[in-house]
């Protein structure tokens, strides 16, 4: 199935899934918020595991980081984390996983790729939401490729439109959108020997040590599945609505 039409159709299971869960729980349990005339509001902290870049080589240190908890969202900006997704693009289950990065993206941005060892599929990086989303569908728009977005706007692009991971142009055409897209990867404030090969094995399941697929985040030695939260400490308010 071509990308595009693979999150079209991801896209319309979504709106299925809205419009029956309107119909049997009602609007509110798309809100988020609670049923009754009271809400729950969490504050406090979390022990989050988090994959560590390193100055040199594809590994990923595996470390846990405290975090602020705001209203139940993970403050994981605040804390100076970048985020993680991986989105399985082939059709077979349309899973996503999300996983914590440190030491990536200094500078708001974001990047994304289909040239994400091994498995392909899409890995998003970055530590602006906004930016985050634009580059990922850019790349769903090229049909596969590099891309890099800040400040709202695709600041590089490498176009891989075969199987998300060749490129049908020329090889200085394609070495000069690599180099751009590298150029603006480390103007973000990646450190690393290689920006581009670190980025893409982050979802390698066999580059040690902790790595993210589309089932989630994975101790590669021992091959057990990591939580994104390991421990929850909440302190509890009830706010009554007015």
């Amino acid at each position: 199935m071509p990308v595009d039409d693979f999150w079209k159709e991801e896209y319309r299971k979504e709106e299925c899934r809205k419009e029956a869960c309107r119909n049997e729980c009602g609007e509110e349990a798309l809100s988020g918020k609670p049923s009754g005339s009271e809400a729950q509001k969490l504050s406090g902290t979390a022990v989050v595991n988090v994959m560590q870049i390193q100055t040199f080589g594809t590994r990923a240190k595996h470390v846990q980081r405290e975090i602020p908890v705001q209203d139940g969202n993970l403050c994981w900006q605040e804390a100076g984390l970048c985020l993680a997704a991986v989105f399985e693009r082939y059709g077979k289950n349309g899973d996503v996983s999300w996983g914590f990065v440190e030491h990536a993206l200094e500078q708001k941005g974001a990047v994304a790729t289909t040239w994400s060892h091994d498995s392909h599929n899409l890995l998003v990086l970055g530590n602006s939401v906004e930016d985050m989303v634009l580059a990922q569908n850019e790349v769903v728009h090229m049909q596969g490729g590099y891309v890099t977005a800040s400040g709202g706007r695709v600041t590089a692009a490498a176009e891989l439109p075969v199987g998300g991971i060749i490129s049908d142009k020329s090889l200085p055409e394609l070495a000069a959108e690599i180099r751009a897209v590298r150029g603006e990867i480390e103007r973000m404030g990646y450190v690393n020997n290689n920006v581009i090969m670190s980025i893409s094995t982050l979802s390698l399941l066999v580059s040690p040590e902790l790595k993210l697929s589309d089932q989630g985040m994975f101790d590669v030695k021992s091959q057990r599945k990591i939580p994104l939260v390991e421990a929850f400490q909440i302190q509890e308010e009830k706010v009554v609505e007015q």
